[in-house]
C-alpha cells in the first residue's frame, strides 16, 4: 500500500509541478515525464537540456529492483554544454555531466548507478592540476545511440559511442565506439557477442 501512495505522489503530483520548475528555468521537458524521486538537474545560463517523452527518471529506491546509491544528478556545467535524453529514455540513480555534448538517444535503459561524462575535469598535467578546472581538460562528446541497454555500475567515458541495440554489461568502462547490435562487457568494453 505505501508503495502504491508514494507512486502516485510521484507520478500524478510531484513529476507535474517539477516539469513546470524546470521548463521556468529553461529546460526543455517533454509529455508524461515521471520523477520517482527528487533529482538534481542544473543548467549554466546558456547550457541546454532537452528531456524528452515518456522519460522516466528514478532517484527513489522502493521504485527500481536493485535500488540506487544516489538521486538522478544531470548537469550541463559549461555555457555550451548540451545534454539530449530521447523519448522513453529510462534511468536509476545515474549521474549525467557534460562540459560539451551527451545525447542519449530514445528508448535507452540506464541501469542502476550508471555514470556518463564527456569531461576528464581537470587537466592531465601535473602542474596545476588541482586548480585547472575545465579549462585545461579533454572534452570530447558521447553519443548513446537507441535502443541501447547500459548495464547498473557502468561508466561511459568522454568520446564513447555506442551504437543502436547493443547492451553494456554491468560494471563495464565505455571510453571508445561500440558496435551496433552487440553485447559488450569488461574495462575496457569490448564486444563478446553479436545480437541478431
Amino acid at each position: 500500500m505505501y508503495k502504491k501512495i508514494k507512486g502516485f505522489f510521484w507520478k500524478k503530483i510531484f513529476s507535474p509541478i517539477y516539469c513546470w520548475c524546470l521548463k521556468r528555468k529553461g529546460i526543455v521537458v517533454g509529455r508524461q515525464v515521471i520523477f520517482f524521486g527528487w533529482p538534481i538537474i542544473e543548467c549554466k545560463a546558456k547550457g541546454q537540456i532537452f528531456i524528452g517523452d515518456n522519460v522516466v527518471l528514478c532517484s527513489d529506491p522502493l521504485f527500481t529492483a536493485l535500488g540506487v546509491r544516489q538521486k538522478v544528478i544531470i548537469r550541463a556545467i559549461t555555457e555550451d554544454a548540451l545534454i539530449v535524453l530521447g523519448n522513453n529514455v529510462g534511468a536509476s540513480g545515474v549521474t549525467i555531466c557534460a562540459a560539451k555534448s551527451i545525447r542519449i538517444l530514445e528508448n535507452t535503459i540506464l541501469g542502476a548507478n550508471v555514470l556518463i561524462m564527456d569531461t576528464d575535469f581537470h587537466s592531465i598535467e601535473p602542474k596545476g592540476r588541482r586548480r585547472s578546472g575545465l579549462k585545461n581538460a579533454k572534452v570530447i562528446p558521447i553519443i548513446i545511440n537507441e535502443n541501447v541497454f547500459v548495464g547498473a555500475g557502468s561508466m561511459v567515458l568522454k568520446g564513447a559511442v555506442i551504437n543502436k541495440n547493443s547492451v553494456i554489461g554491468a560494471m563495464s568502462l565505455v571510453a571508445s565506439e561500440i558496435e551496433a547490435s552487440c553485447i559488450a562487457v569488461g574495462v575496457p568494453a569490448k564486444c563478446v557477442k553479436y545480437i541478431n
